[in-house]
């Protein structure tokens, strides 16, 4: 079985090394959904059979931007679209957070 593994995008409208775009959008968070866009090109050059997230795909595990989980998930929709298997792994907590299981 191929795998195609990414992990840690850390999905967020980050201030430090962006810009606002001229349509509004935060250029960090518009780069990291682009590379979640080219995930289906890759997975179909190296056939793969799964593509796999490792974590972390949000930066903060509790509370999501408006913005943030509206262009996320549009991705995570059109990716789900193009691959056959798509994992995602919830990653680790914050350190000093607890979850109650």
């Amino acid at each position: 079985m191929r795998l195609l593994f990414f992990s840690d995008p850390h999905l967020d409208t980050w201030s430090d090394f962006s810009f606002i775009l001229p349509n509004g959008d935060n250029s960090r968070l518009t780069d990291l959904l682009e590379l979640l866009g080219r995930i289906p090109e890759l997975y179909k050059k190296y056939s793969a059979d799964a593509v796999i997230c490792g974590g972390d795909l949000f930066h903060h595990p509790r509370s999501i931007n408006t913005q943030v989980y509206q262009k996320s998930y549009a991705a995570l929709e059109d990716l789900c679209q193009q691959v056959e298997r798509l994992i995602l792994v919830a990653g680790r907590f914050n350190r000093g957070h607890s979850v109650n299981r």
